[in-house]
This record gives C-alpha cells, sequence and structure tokens, in this order.
C-alpha cells in the first residue's frame, strides 16, 4: 500500500460525488482502465504484451514494450475535464 493510496481513493470518491452532483458529461468525467506502460523506440516488430488482467495492450500503444501494468479500472479510475470542472 502507497503512502498516497488514502488520498487517492478520497479524491475518486470526491470526483465521482461532482460527477453526480453536476453531471459527468458538464464536468468531463468518465472512468477509465489506467494503464502503466514503458516502452522504447526500436526496429522491432511492435510488442503487444498482455498486461495481468487484460488480454493486450490497447492499439495506440506504439512501439516496443517493455514493461506493462494495470493501475486501475473503472471501478478504481476516472477522469476529469480540469476546465470543465472549474469553470
Amino acid at each position: 500500500s502507497s503512502p498516497s493510496r488514502s488520498l487517492t481513493r478520497a479524491s475518486y470518491a470526491l470526483h465521482e460525488d461532482l460527477a453526480e452532483q453536476f453531471g459527468a458529461e458538464r464536468i468531463g468525467y468518465r472512468p477509465v482502465t489506467t494503464l502503466s506502460v514503458a516502452a522504447e523506440q526500436s526496429s522491432a516488430p511492435r510488442s503487444n504484451k498482455p498486461v495481468p488482467g487484460q488480454k493486450k495492450l490497447p492499439a495506440w500503444v506504439d512501439g516496443y514494450v517493455i514493461a506493462a501494468a494495470s493501475l486501475g479500472t473503472p471501478k478504481t479510475t476516472a477522469q476529469v475535464h480540469p476546465g470543465h470542472l472549474t469553470h
């Protein structure tokens, strides 16, 4: 467990509450799958290594993947549009 885990959970809950209060579309809220991907430029063919919990990396990952891990699911991570949230 990382030192920021409780802050991360509180932030997710707060943004979820704001989406309910103001409307998800209005603030640009969307649950997402979050990945950590390390890649390097290479002449080798594109690598599409599986990520634990997923079948393969998304098609937009372009490069030779040297490491990949799942950081969160739509039940644990989300995005908001900063401009829509603050205006």
